[in-house]
């Protein structure tokens, strides 16, 4: 019976390391999902800080300017050029998570809808002429691809 015992006790064993693998499966999914929630959370946190910004400074008097073809004085034009930097890198930051798989398609594409739009206003078309060598290159073949859509 001494063979019988070693193969009850590999097939427990072997048992084990399944059941230890299975474990460390589960447990990465589970950092997976709190990867992805943070992330989330940090989206949430960011288009937030984006709107306080415009709202504190009053984007709406800024963009009524524009609109009506009034100069901006340069402290407005600061205001205008960090709002539309903070759009952007918020963009380039959401493109980033989508490449390296901390946000689902779906989150990416109705973002995406979202650059969409941003990138077809004037000033953010001026912005982006001015600090496109400043994004990562992914990003900026993205946003190109985008604008020559628009044309």
């Amino acid at each position: 019976m001494p063979g019988g015992w070693r193969t009850i006790a590999e097939l427990i064993g072997m048992g084990a390391v399944v059941a230890s693998l299975l474990l460390v499966v589960f447990e990465l999914r589970q950092t997976q999902i709190a990867i992805s929630a943070a992330a989330h959370s940090e989206r949430t946190m960011r288009n937030l800080e984006i709107l306080r910004f415009a709202v504190e400074f009053d984007s709406r008097e800024i963009r009524t300017k524009l609109q009506r073809g009034e100069e901006l004085s340069p402290h407005e034009q600061q205001i205008l050029d960090n709002l539309l930097q903070m759009q952007m890198r918020h963009f380039e930051d959401l493109q980033y998570q989508h490449e390296i798989g901390a946000i689902p398609d779906e989150t990416w594409q109705a973002n995406l809808a979202g650059l969409h739009w941003a990138i077809q206003r004037e000033q953010t078309e001026q912005d982006w002429e001015r600090r496109k060598p400043f994004y990562r290159a992914s990003f900026g073949s993205l946003v190109e691809s985008l604008r020559s859509e628009n044309r």
